[in-house]
């Protein structure tokens, strides 16, 4: 059951309004291959997300990769939902209820949400996939019967347009820019995504065989717009953009054939689609704000019940009312489709890429808003005046952004774990001073120094020291890290979830923290002082990193923290996982000064800070500069 339980509920919640009522329009207006071509970037782009997705790891490495993007786009994520809800419902209305004659349309509309809300909180997730597959097998009855029980003379219709015409190539190239990258900011399949792996199963199958699937659905409805169509049906250009817009073409053509039966039936299946989407999005959503509500951190938030915040029923509402307002202004489809080929689009690629190169393009994060931005001013430009080669231009240009990021990056992980940094920098002299000076910084940090310092307040001296010994310190190049001993400094994201000692990202030493009940106090959050200790325990995991052989009965110096100080900005309480970092942020001959700081699941920041080492002899303590080997073990992760 579950081999397609899911891939059918992955289909049906991808087809939305756009994929079952613009299949028609495409294979009406430019006929078979048309529609074909329309389908092809639409199925791929399932496929795609699949087997990316299933490259990020185990459940738990996709949930907390997925939780992280939420903290950072989480505006895209809801926006792009409550957008593809609402082009579903305005299509609803616009292409069956107002062509089939129901004189209160906006019944219909509010009347779909509350079958959706209701299908949702009846079976909720995950079981609502077997209502979905039950659904799926009723949707292809009803289309196998109408294409095989509506004759009509003169059908297949020829196309009305030419796969010649500009605008056929202005609208194809659009959407298989934005399509094959579209189910990356969709709440909807990341939420399948999820639960797949966490059932053991294999996302990148689940999602090609729903592609499939989904390929075939569209086939089927776009084919209603070939056989289901008198030839002499023509659709004028409507009056708001000039163009010609054919998604009703098919409700339109049945009104009054044999008593409203074909009419019902085209209706059913369009309810089907309409429905999948709109109760799988609930869900999504659901889903969605109980992760971020978990964080969230606005005053205004707090006064509010939580149950309000993390309920869907306020954006359903939004939706109705944006759908609505599409009706009364007589928008068309395209209108909303325009989003998914240039804002949207500008994310999903920052996703599908991060996913793809198992890393974030943190520069490419600030072109996003801008290259999307563009990319709709010459997208409405190009529109709205018939300038189809504009069109074009405009949906390159959030893929041209991500190109140039992809053609300027520098991946130096594979140098960061051995011998010294770049920048010419030089061993110091003994006995020299110098200027502290600033290094690269790459990511995260937090740190840990649990008996390598007891300190007092925020700053202070550490009476407890970590030693070492200087003839048996190797640099951290020559020890084992990622658990077979090639001490390359970097592993997959599973390991790096089970690595227990830690792991190096780049040039930040981090580690896994999950609070329990003793790390709280009375109140319930986690005490001050908890942090501090985790900083340490960073701290002498990354030496321990480092300098594994030390002696301690044999040391010539001492490392003391000269200094220490953090900045809470957020509590968190027991079973939240934390991340805590630290790296090198800046050295001079005496002194090197760490960087921590503690971040949750989603990257929110948890709490930030600094703290200097100092080195001094073991007989009178004298100060001392940084030991040559403790310098060759360090200045490889400045």
């Amino acid at each position: 059951m579950q081999m397609l339980s899911w891939p059918a509920s992955i289909a049906l919640s991808w087809l939305w309004g756009l994929g079952f009522f613009f299949s028609i329009h495409f294979a009406f207006s430019y006929g078979f291959v048309g529609l074909i071509l329309f389908a092809l970037p639409n199925a791929l782009g399932l496929v795609l997300f699949g087997v990316l997705t299933g490259r990020i790891g185990n459940a738990a490495a996709i949930r907390a990769w997925i939780e992280k993007a939420f903290a950072r786009y989480g505006a895209i994520f809801a926006l792009y939902q409550i957008a593809a809800l609402s082009l579903t419902l305005f299509a609803l209305m616009a292409y069956f209820a107002l062509p089939a004659g129901v004189e209160l349309p906006f019944a219909v509309g509010f009347a779909v949400l509350a079958i959706s809300v209701f299908l949702a909180e009846a079976t909720g997730f995950p079981r609502i996939r077997i209502v979905h597959l039950a659904l799926l097998g009723v949707f292809a009855l009803l289309a196998v019967f109408l294409l095989t029980s509506v004759s009509l003379p003169g059908a297949p219709r020829p196309p009305a347009a030419g796969l010649s015409d500009g605008e056929f190539w202005a609208y194809l190239i659009p959407l298989t820019v934005g399509l094959l990258a579209g189910p990356w900011t969709d709440l909807q399949q990341w939420q399948r995504a999820v639960a797949v792996a966490e059932r053991g199963q294999s996302v990148a199958r689940a999602f090609a065989i729903g592609g499939g699937i989904f390929f075939v659905l569209l086939l089927a409805v776009g084919s209603l717009g070939l056989m289901l169509v008198s030839p002499d049906v023509t659709v004028a250009p409507a009056a708001i953009d000039g163009r010609v817009h054919a998604e009703a073409v098919v409700a339109a053509s049945l009104v009054g054939m044999d008593g409203g039966l074909y009419l019902a039936a085209f209706g059913l299946i369009a309810l089907i689609a309409v429905v999948t989407t709109c109760d799988s999005g609930y869900l999504a959503l659901r889903w969605f704000l109980e992760k971020t509500e978990q964080t969230a951190s606005n005053p205004i938030m707090a006064l509010l019940p939580k149950g309000l915040i993390k309920s869907p029923l306020p954006t359903f509402v939004l939706v109705f009312a944006i759908a609505a307002i599409g009706i009364e202004a007589s928008l068309e489809l395209e209108h909303f489709m325009v989003l998914y080929a240039t804002i949207f689009l500008a994310y999903s690629l920052a996703l599908a890429i991060q996913a793809a190169k198992r890393r974030e393009p943190a520069a490419l994060r600030p072109l996003l808003p801008l290259s999307g931005l563009v990319s709709l001013g010459l997208m409405a430009i190009g529109y709205f005046e018939h300038l189809d080669p504009l069109m074009i231009v405009a949906v390159l240009v959030p893929p041209a952004a991500a190109l140039v990021w992809l053609r300027t990056d520098t991946d130096d992980r594979a140098t960061e774990t051995s011998g010294p940094a770049g920048g010419g920098t030089e061993r110091p002299e003994s006995g020299q001073g110098g200027p502290i000076t600033d290094l690269p910084q790459h990511g995260h940090a937090g740190a840990n120094g649990n008996g390598a310092a007891a300190l007092n307040g925020s700053n202070g001296h550490a009476p407890h020291i970590w030693q070492a010994d200087a003839d048996a310190l190797t640099a951290f190049d020559h020890g084992p890290l990622n658990g077979n001993g090639n001490g390359n400094g970097h592993h997959g994201l599973r390991d790096k979830l089970t690595d227990l000692s830690g792991w190096f990202d780049k040039k930040w030493f981090t580690i896994e923290i999950v609070p329990t009940y003793g790390d709280t106090n009375s109140v319930g959050n986690v005490y001050f002082a908890s942090y501090v200790g985790w900083i340490g325990k960073a701290r002498e995991l990354f030496f321990r990193h480092c300098m594994p052989n030390f002696d301690l009965n044999q040391t010539p110096y001492f490392i003391l923290t000269r200094n220490f100080n953090h900045k809470f900005k957020r509590e968190t309480k027991e079973f939240e996982a934390l991340t805590v970092r630290l790296k090198i942020e800046s050295f001079n001959r005496k002194f090197v000064k760490l960087r921590h700081e503690i971040r949750d699941r989603m990257d929110q920041m948890i709490g930030e800070g600094e703290q200097t080492l100092m080195f001094v002899e073991t007989s009178d303590y004298r100060l001392i500069d940084i030991p040559g080997d403790v310098y060759n073990a360090f200045i490889p992760h400045a």
